[in-house]
């Protein structure tokens, strides 16, 4: 049916009797999201709701999903909240402000055929990226046990963009989909460097008490327009969230796509770029799953 079937019998001649795949599929957002400032944050989040999408499933924030190759069993999943409209009403009605980066909302885990179901159509348009490695067999079993873990112990019912899935917090859809490259192996400084931002907020920017703050009111309305508001420097008074972009990961596969580094394969299905990488010989790494 789909171009995740085809990356799954086309996309590994390098490793063609390795049976375990492992998958990112990475959407940017529509217009891209502008860290560098807590307005430019909040004005960048408005265009990208507001941004016109020739998609199904428009994923304003950015998503990543993950799709697991293991023989006869095969899992397509990625996390998103349980609620299309929750992270606006806890900003527009619940005045919450910055403290929407902090938030536990309910979660859970998508159907394959919600994930499916959009990768063709991605896949034509080129503005989605992809990511694949070989695995081992061992490997590949200490991936299942943690999806069907994560999903039996309850955790996929939490979302939100700090929380640790390996720590049983729950977790966003960039956090979900790396958790699986770290129980891997296969997520390198690099990587951990170049897809996760680290970000004080300023405490007053925190609204409904979220990450210990106050009870305080902070309106969308406020945060757009206090142009002259930085980010906090650690000798202010604020809290720190650290989490995992779709948008930078989407650009640091796009970027390794158009080098020179040898270190990566590639492939293009439709207009979408990928990388592949034969991780079959990488030793299954040993310690706990849950910490």
């Amino acid at each position: 049916m789909l171009g995740a079937l085809f990356l799954s019998t086309m996309l590994f001649p390098l490793a063609a009797l390795a049976e375990g795949k492992l998958t990112l599929w990475v959407y940017p957002s529509p217009v891209g999201i502008d860290w560098s400032s807590p307005s430019s944050l909040g004005w960048s989040a408005v265009k990208n709701e507001l941004a016109p999408s020739r998609y199904s499933f428009k994923h304003s924030i950015g998503h990543v999903n993950v799709q697991l190759d293991c023989g006869a069993r095969s899992v397509v999943t990625g996390m998103t909240s349980s609620g299309s409209s929750v992270e606006a009403k806890a900003l527009l009605s619940e005045k919450i402000g910055l403290g929407v980066l902090f938030r536990d909302f309910a979660g859970e885990l998508e159907s394959r055929e919600k994930v499916e179901a959009q990768i063709p159509e991605r896949l034509k348009g080129g503005a989605f990226s992809h990511l694949t490695f070989a695995i081992s067999d061992a490997t590949c079993e200490r991936l299942l046990e943690f999806h069907d873990g994560f999903e039996a112990r309850g955790y996929s019912g939490h979302y939100g963009l700090p929380l640790r899935p390996r720590w049983g917090e729950g977790a966003g859809c960039s956090a979900y989909a790396t958790a699986y490259l770290d129980l891997a192996g296969l997520l390198t400084p690099e990587m951990k460097e170049r897809w996760s931002k680290n970000i004080l907020v300023p405490i007053d920017m925190i609204g409904g008490g979220e990450a210990g703050s106050p009870m305080r009111k902070v309106s969308l309305m406020r945060l757009l327009f206090s142009f002259w508001r930085k980010w906090a420097t650690p000798e202010q008074e604020h809290r720190a969230v650290q989490f995992w972009d779709p948008d930078a990961i989407h650009a640091w596969i796009r970027e390794v796509f158009d080098s020179s580094r040898d270190d990566f394969g590639r492939i293009s299905i439709e207009r979408t770029k990928g990388l592949t990488l034969d991780a079959t010989q990488v030793p299954t790494p040993a310690d706990p799953i849950w910490r």
